[in-house]
């Protein structure tokens, strides 16, 4: 139960058609909306603006998918004094594509967050279901790299995914799928 699986899900095969990243996509926002992934990565947020007042903050988060998370954070700060820059980094250009179709009032780039070229660190980074496509290694280049690049902080949502857990969420039809290496 500790080990964690390195399995990789559909979302990690390049070949995969843009019809079941698009349905991928939706069926993460609805995940993250019922589940509560968005309140975590709210909460996350609050903590790390807690006290500002002032210019807006660039928020960008790596691994950004369709896109959800940013709408998320949007929609929540509108109901605040809070300015936010919003930006979203992901390998797949498919998900960039869905991403900017679903929510357009953020800024999108296509690349491996490694090799993202920032002018200035941003105020605030972050990664929603991200980490666990990586192995542990991997996770901690990540973590340095976060922590570069970012001024005020940075904040990771994600699962833990075990085996058995792969088995037991099976009653979430296609949510999660795992592809045997």
């Amino acid at each position: 139960m500790n080990k964690r699986s390195t399995e990789k899900e559909l979302l990690d095969d390049p070949t995969m058609p843009f019809e079941e990243i698009q349905r991928n996509m939706k069926e993460l926002n609805t995940i993250n909306s019922w589940l509560g992934g968005h309140a975590i990565t709210r909460s996350g947020l609050r903590r790390l603006i807690k006290g500002h007042s002032g210019s807006p903050l660039t928020v960008l988060e790596i691994g950004c998918g369709g896109g959800d998370n940013l709408k998320a954070i949007r929609n929540w700060s509108l109901t605040t004094t809070i300015k936010l820059r919003l930006m979203g980094v992901d390998i797949n250009p498919a998900c960039i594509s869905f991403a900017e179709k679903e929510f357009p009032a953020a800024s999108y780039q296509v690349a491996d967050y490694r090799m993202l070229r920032l002018n200035e660190p941003v105020d605030i980074l972050f990664s929603s279901l991200f980490c666990h496509h990586f192995t542990d290694e991997e996770l901690v280049m990540q973590l340095k790299w976060m922590y570069q690049h970012c001024k005020r902080g940075f904040f990771i949502n994600d699962l833990h995914r075990i085996r058995s857990h792969i088995t037991v969420s099976g009653f979430l039809p296609d949510c999660f799928p795992v592809r045997a290496s």
